[in-house]
């Protein structure tokens, strides 16, 4: 018999049990919703690895048409704009996401800041791009909005991957722990779960 790790009900593992095998252990569970419950970390971290590596993908031509200007300078601008948009918008989604709840409790906290700053470092360099006579020099700056938010996204994905192997060590000592006892009870051999283990029981 194995224990939910979310609800702690438990589940007799038939071959038509609802599990999951993590790390080589296998974990049951009751029902669909206390599955779900328990991938959500990985499926989190699945997540952010998939947006960190379409980020540095996006982000190394970024960097490049910066520092290697192969075309025309207008021409340079408008690769970079097309090629910041997804990193702004889509990748860096969360920080504006986190940005309109603390406005929303009227505090702040670093999705505002990160927000604020890459958003005016990519709305000055979208100026420039399309109305470069508003401004006296020809620098853009969607490199360095799109550096810092895969900066950002970096870390959060090894404090998302620390949070999972703590999770997951506490589990595995967890698991340590017997589920069963065999008790003698009216003079019969039973085996209960060890909550239902009684005082001055022999087992």
């Amino acid at each position: 018999m194995a224990k939910d790790p979310i609800c702690g009900m438990y589940v007799e593992e038939k071959e038509n049990a609802i599990k999951q095998e993590l790390e080589g252990v296998s974990y049951y569970f009751c029902c669909k919703n206390c599955l779900n419950e328990f991938m959500a970390p990985e499926k989190e971290m699945e997540r952010l690895k998939r947006f960190v590596i379409i980020g540095v993908l996006l982000s190394i031509p970024i960097v490049f048409f910066t520092y290697v200007p192969i075309l025309a300078t207008q021409s340079n601008h408008y690769v970079l704009f097309a090629l910041s948009i997804p990193v702004q918008f889509w990748i860096g989604l969360r920080f504006y996401q986190g940005t309109a709840d603390a406005l929303k409790h009227k505090i702040t906290n670093m999705d505002v800041l990160i927000a604020l700053g890459t958003s005016t470092a990519w709305v000055y360099s979208t100026i420039v791009t399309f109305l470069p006579r508003l401004f006296p020099l020809e620098q853009v700056y969607f490199e360095t909005s799109a550096i810092i938010i895969i900066l950002i996204m970096i870390g959060r994905l090894l404090e998302q991957k620390t949070k999972t192997r703590a999770s997951m060590a506490v589990r595995k000592l967890l698991d340590v722990q017997p589920r069963l006892a065999r008790v003698y009870r009216n003079g019969q051999e039973i085996e209960i779960p060890v909550e239902q283990v009684q005082k001055d029981e022999l087992l």
